[in-house]
């Protein structure tokens, strides 16, 4: 019963930073989300589509000609 609980906070509060585009805050909410309940396909398809964003969103913030390092 607590483990639902805790998987609606998270999942509802991540999914409502989603919407407003905040994806690195978002990302953390689902992850715990994810954490309580793996077996969720959907939110691994909402995380997966998240990491994608992120990663493309820090490519492009890399200058051609500048190396990644990081």
């Amino acid at each position: 019963m607590m483990d639902d609980l805790n998987f609606r906070f998270f999942y509802d509060k991540g999914m409502k930073l989603y919407k407003e585009g905040k994806l690195f805050e978002a990302r953390s909410f689902l992850r715990r989300a994810y954490l309580i309940w793996p077996w969720n396909q959907k939110l691994e398809k909402v995380l997966k589509e998240i990491e994608d964003k992120l990663l493309n969103e820090n490519k492009s913030l890399i200058k051609p000609g500048e190396e990644d390092y990081a």
